[in-house]
């Protein structure tokens, strides 16, 4: 069923830490908080993008394309297209640099750690076994998974490589030191055993995209985005596209499904995922619309 009517793209969303009832999302260079009924914009323009520190509207971002809710009254955001990391006051309904050049407009190879780093897209932010120390950025552009050290601002390469293409979306598996991250035609899985980090294909193909279901070796995707871990360590993926899918990877047989409603597979551009798991409901941000289903 729809939750809510967003006015654009919704690229991420999660339980809103400030006020639990609520769904906290970036409604494309917005962020937003949203019980269903009642919608209240915090920062930035749906429809308007661009590059300014201000306040509540007055503020423009390039695609919020991922956020992390660092308490409840400060948002760590990932602005895509400026290439930087920023943060939201909620209460001033402010912004302010926290890394990166923004607006600088990288190009590819943009790539610096260190306490003044360059980003090239940032596309996600995770914060690994809920630590609060640092968190796990993806970078589509440098094709590139990094930690960032909240306290010190130190950024720090964990994994590279031009193999896979764009890494966006990521998740956690709660029951191993591994990472699930959606890239141009595949899912990969990054395992961190003992300091010793390594990135492989689980499923689709390299250069062929498509809405094959089958064995992992067999899947194809369109343009997977993000990513949903269920209670029993199966995956759910937003494969993106005008006429899009859910699509639920059985990490036991191996094997890749589609996800369908009555009359139809299709779902409007799937951007972003939100597994409930106290209720066993997950949430869809999509084109202009977030839906959640039960079981």
């Amino acid at each position: 069923m729809t939750f809510y009517r967003a006015e654009s793209s919704v690229l991420h969303l999660e339980v809103d830490k400030r006020t639990p009832q609520n769904l906290l999302l970036a409604d494309n260079h917005s962020l937003k908080t949203t019980n269903g009924k009642y919608t209240t914009l915090i920062v930035g323009s749906a429809l308007a993008d661009g590059y300014r520190e201000g306040y509540g509207t007055s503020a423009r971002f390039s695609h919020i394309s991922g956020f992390y809710q660092m308490n409840t009254t400060h948002v760590l955001v990932a602005d895509h297209t400026n290439d930087c990391l920023r943060i939201i006051d909620r209460i001033r309904r402010t912004t302010s640099q926290f890394l990166g050049n923004c607006n600088h407009r990288e190009v590819l190879g943009s790539h610096v750690d260190g306490a003044r780093p360059r980003f090239f897209r940032p596309m996600s932010l995770l914060n690994y076994r809920k630590n609060g120390k640092w968190l796990f950025l993806s970078e589509a552009g440098n094709q590139a998974i990094r930690q960032v050290y909240l306290e010190s601002k130190y950024v720090y390469t964990l994994i590279r490589s031009e193999k896979y293409g764009e890494l966006r979306h990521m998740a956690e598996d709660p029951h191993f030191e591994r990472l699930y991250v959606s890239s141009d035609y595949q899912i990969l899985q990054v395992n961190m055993n003992q300091g010793y980090t390594t990135i492989t294909a689980l499923a689709g193909s390299p250069s062929t995209k498509g809405l094959r279901d089958g064995s992992f070796a067999e899947t194809q995707f369109l343009s997977p985005r993000g990513i949903a871990v269920t209670r029993d360590s199966k995956l759910v993926v937003a494969d993106n596209a005008q006429k899009g899918r859910l699509r639920f990877l059985d990490l036991y047989t191996l094997r890749t499904t589609s996800i369908c409603l009555k009359t139809t597979c299709d779902v409007n551009q799937p951007y972003s995922l939100l597994m409930l798991q106290d209720v066993n409901t997950i949430c869809i941000g999509a084109q202009q619309a977030i839906s959640c289903l039960a079981g």
